[in-house]
C-alpha cells in the first residue's frame, strides 16, 4: 500500500507518500534511508512470541487477520446496518458504481474485528468502555459499490475530541493475482532487533 498524511504535513508540502509492503504477516516500511538501508522490517507476531505472552500473541495474530480482511466482509458489515442510505449511482475510477452512506456504532464497528473477538469477555468490555471514554461514538462510512457488490472506494471517518480521522481506500482488479515479494535482506533493517538492543542497553546502564 501507499500511504500519505492528508493533514498538516500535506498542507505544508512536506508529505511524501510512504510505501508499505505486507508479506506473510510481516510489515516492511519504506524508511527512505535508515542506517544505510531503505526498508524497516517489523514482525509483530515474532515480537509477541518473544515476549512469551500467549494472550498478546493471540491478539496480534487476530490483528494481522483484521488487517488482511476481505473488503467484501467489511462491506457486508456496513450494509447490514439499518443506518445506511443509497445516494444514487455514478462513475468512480472509471467504474459504474452505487453510492451508499451511513454509520456504525462503536459496538457494530468492533463486532467483526478478530482482534476484539480474541480478547477475554471482560477485556472486550474494558476495550469498548475505553473507546467510548475516548469520545469516539461511531464510524461514518461513504462507500461506492460495483455491479458485483464489491467496494470500489471506501472512506471511513472517525470523529474524536481531537478531530476527525479519515481513512480512504480504493479497490480494483478483483480476481487477479499479484506476486508480492519481501524486499531483499540486504536492503532491510530489522526494527525489532534494534528495539531489543536499545532496551538491553538501557537495562545495562540502569544497573
Amino acid at each position: 500500500m501507499t500511504m500519505s498524511d492528508g493533514g498538516a504535513k500535506a498542507k505544508s508540502g512536506d508529505d511524501e507518500p510512504k510505501r508499505m509492503i505486507w508479506v506473510d504477516g510481516v510489515a516492511y516500511m519504506d524508511m527512505g534511508d535508515f542506517e544505510g538501508k531503505k526498508w524497516g522490517k517489523l514482525d509483530l507476531k515474532a515480537a509477541a512470541k518473544e515476549a512469551g505472552d500467549e494472550e498478546m500473541t493471540k491478539a496480534v495474530t487476530a490483528g494481522l487477520d483484521d488487517a488482511e480482511q476481505d473488503p467484501a466482509q467489511q462491506l457486508a458489515m456496513f450494509l447490514g446496518s439499518p443506518n445506511v442510505k443509497h445516494l444514487g449511482s455514478g462513475q468512480v475510477d472509471g467504474v459504474r458504481a452505487e453510492h451508499y452512506k451511513g454509520s456504525l456504532t462503536v459496538e457494530e464497528g468492533l463486532k467483526g474485528a478478530k482482534t476484539v473477538n480474541a480478547l477475554k469477555p471482560e477485556d472486550r468490555e474494558k476495550l469498548l468502555a475505553n473507546v467510548k471514554k475516548s469520545g469516539i461514538k461511531g464510524y461514518d462510512y461513504d462507500v461506492w459499490v460495483n455491479s458485483d457488490d464489491l467496494p470500489v472506494r471506501m472512506t471511513v471517518d472517525v470523529k474524536t475530541p481531537l478531530g476527525t480521522v479519515s481513512t480512504s481506500a480504493s479497490y480494483s482488479d478483483y480476481g487477479t493475482t499479484t506476486a508480492i515479494k519481501a524486499p531483499p535482506a540486504s536492503e532491510t533493517t530489522d526494527l525489532l532487533k534494534i528495539l531489543k538492543e536499545a532496551a538491553e542497553r538501557s537495562h545495562s546502564s540502569s544497573i
